[in-house]
């Protein structure tokens, strides 16, 4: 049977990431090695989506800031400061 999924992260800053299942499934120091894109920080939280067969639900996130972002003399929007959210308690794991 195979399984298909993401894995929904937040740093301990809280900015929000997914990551493919797989890339996950096979990497023992994944939880300790990840670092976040935006700042460098650790993983706070992971959740486990399972998309196959539709069978899993992404976690609702709580919107703590929202992103800003600026236009550039080019007409192209870019995120100036990423939105982050706050950690939930009631599903996912804490990473500690």
């Amino acid at each position: 049977m195979s399984y298909e999924g993401y894995e929904q992260i937040l740093c301990k800053n809280g900015h929000y990431h997914t990551v493919d299942a797989m890339e996950v499934a096979y990497d023992d120091t994944f939880n300790s090695s990840w670092r976040c894109k935006d700042c460098n920080a650790p993983m706070a939280w992971i959740h486990s989506v399972d998309t196959t067969n539709d069978a899993g639900t992404p976690a609702y996130l709580e919107l703590k800031t929202a992103a800003e972002f600026c236009e550039c003399g080019c007409g192209n929007i870019h995120v100036k400061t990423p939105g982050t959210y706050h950690i939930p308690t009631g599903v996912g794991h804490l990473i500690e």
